[in-house]
């Protein structure tokens, strides 16, 4: 009986929370990788956690093998989709005496490339299917690209495709 109690608490302590991995779909078709989903995934998530207060974070490759299982190889080119798609910045400093690679999370840019592939995913299906998806509860539903634009911070306007931003909201692609 002893080794059945022992098996349980050992599924137990691998199903907890603490050891789930979580990759939003949306963020693999994104980025057209599992890996740089996955760490995109985790930035997101350690992007207001730092220490340092200015958005920056840092991590070894020892830490991240840790948490998400990635090589330092796959992890380097994981880093490098994501920075080729302008949504994260690194710099090498030190830390804890070593030189360490630092992160931050370009949240306005991710914003701004995220909702435009969205929206053209969402153009994409009504394309493809044979689905109208341009009709909703008989209000035409855009498809249209960016149409709206949030200007308060001009260097990084956040642009928005819902129907109530979206002066154009009638017009159909």
């Amino acid at each position: 009986m002893t080794k059945q109690k022992d098996i349980f608490t050992l599924i137990k302590q691998l199903t907890g929370q603490a050891n789930v991995l979580t990759i939003p779909k949306a963020f693999i078709l994104y980025t057209g990788s599992i890996e740089a989903a996955l760490l995109l995934s985790q930035i997101i998530y350690w992007s207001d956690r730092g220490r340092r207060g200015d958005g920056w974070f840092w991590k070894s490759y020892k830490d991240w093998e840790d948490e998400l299982c990635l090589s330092a190889k796959k992890l380097r080119k994981a880093v490098n989709v994501l920075k080729s798609m302008g949504i994260i910045k690194t710099k090498l400093q030190k830390a804890n005496g070593n030189p360490t690679l630092h992160y931050l999370f370009c949240e306005d840019a991710f914003i701004s490339s995220f909702c435009l592939f969205g929206n053209n995913q969402c153009a994409q299906t009504a394309i493809t299917s044979n689905r109208d998806y341009t009709h909703i509860n008989g209000k035409p539903k855009s498809i249209a690209p960016i149409t709206y634009m949030d200007h308060r911070d001009e260097e990084n306007p956040i642009r928005y495709f819902n129907e109530e931003n979206n002066p154009d909201h009638d017009q159909i692609l």
